[in-house]
């Protein structure tokens, strides 16, 4: 994994499959994450942003 990226700190696993922060979590999930501690990770709030998948499909659902 080598990648300069937000994690989202609001994924949960409702969250669409293509969506790509939401990507990145399952990545880290799916890594030995054991590897990386001390490097440092960078996460964010996007719920609510445009980076957010949920909220594209609740305002298609409106």
């Amino acid at each position: 994994m080598n990648h300069d990226y937000s994690h989202c700190l609001d994924y949960s696993p409702d969250c669409p499959k293509e969506c790509f922060r939401g990507k990145l979590i399952r990545d880290l999930r799916n890594n030995n994450t054991i590897n990386l501690i001390g490097v440092p990770i960078a996460w964010a709030h996007l719920k609510g942003t445009e980076e957010c998948k949920k909220r594209e499909e609740n305002n298609e659902s409106n």
